[in-house]
């Protein structure tokens, strides 16, 4: 075996890549040519960690899980979770009510 060093251009680091990532895409899951670039592997989070990203107490975020109202994943009765879904859960819960809304929403509550 011949050993030698090569050093790669930034174009070729960029081109290398671009092969290491074409010959490992058919192996992954739900991966597309498209948005492969994209594509970023993250790291689950503890309810410690999003504790304190949320600023939320451990008990609040157990009940929101019971209730199904944040994102989650279990595994070995550990609960995990990905920023990713928890930053789009947050735009997703913050929609801006208007004076009118809050007030339709609150009429519509004391009819019940």
């Amino acid at each position: 075996m011949i050993n030698t060093i090569n050093k790669l251009s930034d174009e070729g680091i960029k081109v290398l890549s671009e092969k290491i990532l074409e010959n490992i895409l058919p192996y992954l899951e739900n991966g597309s040519r498209n948005n492969f670039k994209d594509f970023e592997i993250e790291r689950p989070i503890s309810i410690t960690e999003l504790s304190n990203y949320l600023g939320y107490a451990k008990q609040t975020i157990y009940g929101k899980v019971n209730r199904n109202e944040i994102p989650f994943h279990k595994k070995d009765g550990k609960l995990y979770f990905l920023l990713s879904e928890i930053k789009q859960w947050l735009i997703s819960s913050s929609k801006v009510n208007t004076p009118s809304e809050k007030l339709d929403k609150f009429l519509s509550k004391k009819s019940k």
